[in-house]
């Protein structure tokens, strides 16, 4: 009797943990997106007019940092713009999922929400807005 044994892994070559060999996917892909937060003059202006001075950064309920509310820009800044928030965000399951955020106030009050769609691999840009 002879016995098959595939090795099982992430067989999916996009994702960012795929398992060198691997015959048999076992559902333990990661994917990795990015996204950037940013506003307008304008929303900083109503923010600063309500005493928000910085910001709260939350995906899916895990915070992500805090920034500050003077940094502006008049469109969507690149992920690779370092004065704007920007994280990295893995994921698992499939290649494409939607994640819910929420940005507080300094005093812990919802500001903005919304659901972003990433893809793997590439960078979201979500603007904050009044």
């Amino acid at each position: 009797m002879v016995l098959s044994c595939k090795k099982e892994g992430c067989t999916d070559e996009n994702a960012i943990n795929t398992t060198a060999g691997a015959e048999k996917d076992d559902g333990t892909c990661t994917y990795e997106s990015t996204v950037v937060f940013w506003h307008t003059a304008t929303t900083r202006t109503v923010m600063n007019n309500n005493g928000i001075s910085s910001l709260n950064y939350f995906l899916d309920g895990t915070l992500l940092g805090t920034k500050g509310t003077t940094t502006v820009y008049s469109s969507a800044p690149d992920c690779s713009v370092t004065t704007a928030f920007v994280r990295s965000i893995a994921y698992d399951e499939s290649p494409s999922k939607n994640l819910s955020y929420e940005v507080t106030s300094q005093a812990g009050l919802l500001v903005f929400s919304g659901t972003i769609a990433f893809m793997n691999g590439e960078c979201v840009s979500q603007e904050l807005h009044y």
